[in-house]
């Protein structure tokens, strides 16, 4: 049944890390990998390359339905990022972890740490928006041993880019 599980969730069964037998709990918090800087990016195909967005660090979970954010270091930021989530109970998952960044864009639509900062000062919650740039755990799936481009995969489902509701960019 798990197996059937992983393939059902993941679209293509990859033995290596699809759990078994059962699903498995969610982690909780995971704590996160942060970059390292370097004078130049390093050659290759094996690298792959992302934009940093200037925001906070979070990670936007769900637990039965139920929606919460986090720092980096864990403090529960929910009510600060109130909209973002509640969009994160549109997403089609009951149980899930997303690691990303919370931003305000300017008039450009670049984000903006000082517009950041200045909204959250003020309460102001209408203008923030989540990047999700990786999907770690999705319904008894624990995606953190898979590759990076399984767990991108699934994170942006099957019509590729989503943005269910206005918050959420996956």
């Amino acid at each position: 049944l798990a197996m059937e599980r992983c393939r059902g969730v993941l679209g293509v069964l990859t033995p290596a890390w699809c759990p078994a037998p059962g699903l498995r709990r969610s982690p909780g918090f995971i704590e996160p990998s942060h970059p390292t800087l370097r004078e130049q990016a390093p050659p290759g195909v094996r690298w792959i390359h992302e934009i940093k967005f200037d925001g906070y660090r979070t990670q936007a979970h769900l637990h039965n339905g139920r929606p919460a954010i986090y720092t980096r270091r864990a403090y529960d930021w929910t009510r600060r990022f109130q909209t973002i989530a509640d969009a994160l109970t549109a997403l089609p998952a009951n149980d899930l972890i997303l690691d990303g960044e919370a931003v305000v864009a300017d008039s450009r639509g670049i984000p903006d740490f000082g517009l950041l900062h200045t909204d959250l000062a003020a309460g102001r919650k209408d203008r923030l928006l989540y990047y999700a740039f990786d999907l770690l755990y999705v319904d008894g799936i624990d995606l953190r041993g898979a590759p990076l481009a399984e767990r991108r995969r699934r994170r942006n489902g099957k019509q590729g880019m989503i943005d269910l509701t206005g918050k959420v960019a996956l």
